[in-house]
């Protein structure tokens, strides 16, 4: 072969060598894809149950997206974790990560990720009150959608634009923006969508009074989501309907869609609607002068609020309890919420801080009044006779000696309540750091748990891991509780019922068991003395519910004299205490009782009943 035959030979096997290379690279970028949509695919199944896993996918995307550079993915993964925060009502977080990621999208050209993040800024605004800024965000999302030509988001920016005008009482301008999004919805959006603007327009006429009218359009949102057997998404319109139905006085019709809507919003841990519809019940059971569920929906309400970090909610459920309580008689409580409420209405930060504030200007005040009679006397008595100078003078002694002794009593106070803070400050801190570390850490381990379990193929090891997942999270719980205890410098016996109910509804979701419980009584435990008689009744009620075959569990806690006494009976098959061997559960239920100086006692027969005595100070 000669050198020309040699050359070409050469040039073939180059671009040989070539193709090759861009086909390995192109099969490697598909690979990435490929990749990327399976760990978006597992972050989109955990976001309705696990919201620490669909965010712990999200991170695995943006890693990963930053390394293949696809910049869409990483605003994308940046999107997922504000929108994951923001079923949490965690809304400091929300901002912080859609702030990133609507820089990240001006900064690489992604241009429908961006309008998107701006959307969930007008959600997020919304759901902390601030209406005109939410309002702002979803105006600036729809002129950004109309730009792209996106018009289903242009639809969602209308809708969201339209829900703060409706919070700030522009009604006209709300309504046109439903009114604009219903059309496009009916075209091209989902059946969810058509239903939740539905009910939004009937929320407006409702608003005018135009009650026939209202029903129509929250019954036909209620109907579009039952079409799609989503029953458990129609909270809001449940609410609503009850709200006509009590306006019209047909009560038994108020209540019972009232109850459908707690139920709808307990089904998909909505926090927020949650605590919208506990309200509206505490509202209810107002008028229907049932002080005591008044108070109960009333609380649930307000904690629901904290946790979806909604500040209108929150105040609205200080002001049903502030109602309450003065039905019942119960001034001080009374008190107490309706200035939570003026706080939070008004935007003060801090009713503590303005009560300090109104103290330390009426201690200003009077020393600066006795200041001046001092001065006065003195003058008045360089004009008497010596004899009077002599008696004032020792009554002015006196007075220093009185205002000295009252001065070093108001430096003791200070440094008890000093003293005090700082134990508060320590415990918080020790609180917090369980939860930012240990809890986070506990988190992690769930997820990655879960997520080996879902991959492995052995279907035994999966199973394991996915119990040793469950166990963990049940790890999770327990330390919650216990950060609860930690937190406070006394419990209530109802906040100590009301733990028990919250643990009960968590164990017994998936369980045709039912909690029947009764608090009578009011006395402050110890944080220690509470959490061992939590996981007490922690325990009986895990032992009923593995073991009795019961149908009804009853848990009751109420002060005889000096005694704290608890119960927890069900009505299942019981047992026989002589065949029976005690296992450490038993035994460890009543080493608690008996280091707390009670009495732990089980009868068993037809069912299973456990008594605890436990001395208090009331």
């Amino acid at each position: 072969m000669g050198n020309k035959g040699r050359r070409f030979v050469g040039r073939i096997i180059y671009l040989l060598f070539l193709l090759l290379m861009s086909g390995r690279g192109a099969w490697a970028q598909e690979k990435g894809v490929q990749e990327l949509d399976s760990l978006e695919k597992l972050a989109r199944k955990y976001y309705r149950s696990d919201l620490d896993s669909s965010r712990y996918f999200a991170d695995k995307i943006q890693a990963s997206a930053i390394e293949q550079k696809n910049f869409e993915k990483v605003a994308w993964a940046l999107n997922w974790k504000a929108i994951c925060f923001l079923k949490n009502g965690l809304s400091d977080s929300v901002s912080l990560y859609l702030e990133k990621c609507i820089a990240y999208c001006e900064a690489n050209g992604v241009d429908e990720v961006k309008g998107k993040a701006r959307l969930n800024q007008a959600i997020n605004f919304l759901q902390k009150g601030d209406y005109e800024a939410g309002a702002k965000s979803g105006m600036q999302a729809l002129r950004h959608f109309e730009k792209i030509g996106d018009t289903l988001g242009s639809a969602h920016a209308r809708y969201n634009t339209g829900l703060n005008y409706h919070r700030m009482d522009r009604f006209e301008e709300a309504k046109a923006l439903y009114d604009e999004a219903l059309p496009i919805y009916l075209e091209r959006g989902g059946v969810l969508d058509r239903a939740n603007t539905l009910n939004a327009i009937g929320a407006i006429w409702k608003v005018w009074e135009e009650l026939d009218s209202a029903l129509v359009f929250h019954e036909k949102a209620v109907a579009e989501k039952l079409a799609v057997k989503a029953w458990a998404y129609c909270g809001a319109e449940y609410s609503n309907i009850a709200s006509i139905w009590e306006q019209k006085g047909e009560m038994e019709k108020a209540e019972e869609n009232y109850t459908r809507s707690y139920k709808a919003y307990a089904a998909i841990g909505d926090l927020r609607g949650t605590a919208l519809v506990a309200g509206n019940l505490s509202k209810f059971k107002l008028v229907t002068n049932d002080w005591d569920s008044a108070v109960y929906y009333g609380k649930i309400s307000a904690e629901f609020a904290v946790d979806s970090d909604d500040r209108f909610l929150l105040s609205q459920s200080h002001k049903r309890l502030s109602e309450a309580y003065r039905a019942q008689g119960k001034y001080k409580e009374a008190l107490f919420h309706i200035q939570a409420y003026d706080s939070i209405h008004g935007q003060i930060s801090s009713a503590e801080v303005q009560r300090n504030v109104d103290e330390l200007h009426i201690q200003y005040e009077t020393e600066k009044r006795e200041k001046e009679l001092l001065n006065e006397r003195y003058l008045s008595q360089r004009k008497s006779f010596w004899l009077i100078g002599s008696v004032a003078g020792i009554l002015g002694l006196i007075v220093a000696i009185l205002f000295l002794y009252r001065s070093e009593q108001e430096k003791k106070k200070r440094l008890v309540v000093a003293a005090q803070i700082g134990l508060e400050a320590e415990r918080n801190r020790i609180s917090m750091d369980l939860h930012d570390h240990i809890g986070a850490e506990l988190t992690i381990i769930t997820s990655r748990l879960d997520a080996q379990a879902f991959r492995m193929q052995d279907q035994e090891v999966g199973g394991k891991l996915a119990k040793l997942a469950d166990q963990a999270r049940e790890a999770s719980s327990q330390l919650r509780e216990t950060i609860w205890s930690a937190r406070s410098t006394s419990v209530s016996l109802e906040q100590f019922c009301l733990k028990v109910r919250e643990f009960s509804v968590r164990i017994l979701a998936e369980s045709p068991l039912v909690l029947e419980s009764e608090c009578v009584g009011q006395v402050d435990l110890a944080p220690a003395q509470a959490l061992d008689l939590f996981r007490v009744v922690q325990e009986g009620i895990h032992n009923a519910q593995k073991y009795s075959g019961a149908k009804t569990i009853r848990f009751l806690a109420k002060m005889e004299g000096a005694n704290l006494v608890l119960v927890v009976s069900d009505d299942g098959q019981g047992f026989s205490q002589a065949t029976i061997t005690p296992g450490y559960g038993l035994t460890n239920m009543r080493e608690r009782i008996i280091q707390l100086g009670g009495e732990f006692t089980i009868e068993s027969g037809a069912g299973t009943t456990i008594h605890i005595r436990v001395p208090v100070k009331a």
